[in-house]
């Protein structure tokens, strides 16, 4: 992995050339790849840099130790369960344990970009060999600078003067050649050097596994959340006064197997959150874990984009199941029939009458049961549709 750096070439006010006091050397990192965008998915970094994880089984883990890094979701109350059941260690030593818990967020981290040009030693001793160079760095300047450089990595020209220099004109034709050496726009990853001792030390090893697929182990004995409870725990969340009954539907979605009941949690917790918020036990450690899986909601529920948000979340989850396609449909009718007064005089308002655009229609999941509930229920094909929008 090829270093990056950067070299800052200050002019101040009155210069009319740069010299070797204000032109440094600053070591910023370890190139990657670069992209044309500047939001690389997760996949390719790892896949550049040849990270893989184990698909672990319960089978796998028994009388086994792990080593948990940090910026991961795996909570301590539920991997108890897991160490019981498995025989199951923690260890503080990475070099002993069996496996190394770990996220893709303490790897991506370390990852940032740049859209400056890198270049080459060789580019950077052509530049400065270049009139436009040589008419701001003589080459009693350049030419011992660069025999200094390092010849293992690549480099930023950082320019740094003040607006409107004198010498502006001269300073942009300098610029210009560093872009002509690569007309493209491109993004250049790599990891921050302040953290790439951890960052190595955590990649090169075979034995990783995702925090996510640990939380899937612990949760498999959990409960799973029935469509009575939801509805159970919906009216509760939406007529009772009853603060303890509150924190308790609350306490239990947060120990229930939220892989298999996503849909549910998510919907009950994105549609009460307001409610939830002020429940006893919402700083509980089940609970703040439970947060940090889900999503808050940033629209007033009167408007759209409010439910295309929870839908989309879904949806990436693969969790966009009928029975919660219904209840969002539903929801939507209702709030149309409260604001705007329909079903109470000429206009009407049916759940048929409100559809899903076809983009979206391969998302959702059939329900375990088989029963076809958007079809029996809301009685139509609300699934077609040919808008550009969610709902």
């Amino acid at each position: 992995m090829s270093k990056l750096y950067r070299i800052n070439m200050n002019l101040g006010t009155s210069q009319k050339e740069f010299s070797h006091t204000n032109m440094t050397v600053q070591t910023i990192g370890h190139f990657i790849v670069t992209s044309n965008s500047w939001n690389l998915p997760i996949k390719e970094i790892l896949k550049e840099e040849g990270v893989s994880f184990v698909d672990v089984s319960k089978n796998d883990l028994k009388n086994k130790s792990l080593y948990r890094t940090s910026k991961i979701r795996l909570p301590r109350n539920k991997l108890d369960l897991l160490k019981t059941e498995l025989g199951l260690s923690v260890t503080r030593s990475m070099d002993k344990c069996d496996y190394i818990v770990t996220s893709e967020s303490f790897i991506t981290d370390a990852v940032t970009n740049s859209w400056g040009k890198f270049l080459t030693l060789d580019d950077v001793e052509k530049l400065f060999a270049s009139n436009a160079f040589k008419s701001m760095i003589p080459d009693h300047v350049s030419i011992p600078f660069t025999q200094l450089l390092p010849d293992d990595g690549v480099f930023e020209l950082n320019f740094d003067h003040s607006w409107g220099h004198s010498m502006q004109n001269e300073i942009n034709s300098m610029q210009n050649l560093v872009r002509e050496i690569d007309s493209r726009d491109r993004y250049t990853w790599y990891v921050k050097e302040n953290m790439y001792k951890d960052y190595k030390a955590i990649t090169s090893c075979g034995n990783l596994v995702k925090d996510s697929r640990i939380v899937e182990l612990c949760n498999s004995n959990l409960h799973v959340l029935s469509e009575e409870e939801f509805k159970s725990f919906n009216t509760i969340f939406k007529e009772s006064s009853s603060d303890d009954d509150k924190s308790m539907a609350l306490e239990m979605m947060a120990n229930c197997n939220l892989d298999k009941c996503l849909d549910k949690v998510t919907f009950l917790y994105y549609m009460h959150y307001e409610t939830l918020r002020c429940c006893k036990n919402w700083n509980h450690i089940n609970v703040k874990t439970l947060r940090k899986a889900l999503i808050d909601p940033r629209y007033s529920d009167d408007v759209s984009i409010h439910y295309e948000k929870l839908s989309k979340f879904l949806i990436e989850k693969n969790m966009f199941s009928e029975f919660i396609v219904k209840e969002i449909l539903a929801l939507i009718v209702n709030q149309g029939i409260r604001r705007f007064g329909f079903n109470q005089g000429m206009f009407e308002l049916d759940p048929q009458d409100i559809k899903i655009s076809e983009k979206y229609k391969s998302a959702i999941v059939k329900n375990e049961s088989g029963e076809n509930i958007i079809d029996t229920i809301l009685a139509g094909d609300i699934l077609s549709g040919s808008d550009n929008l969610l709902f």
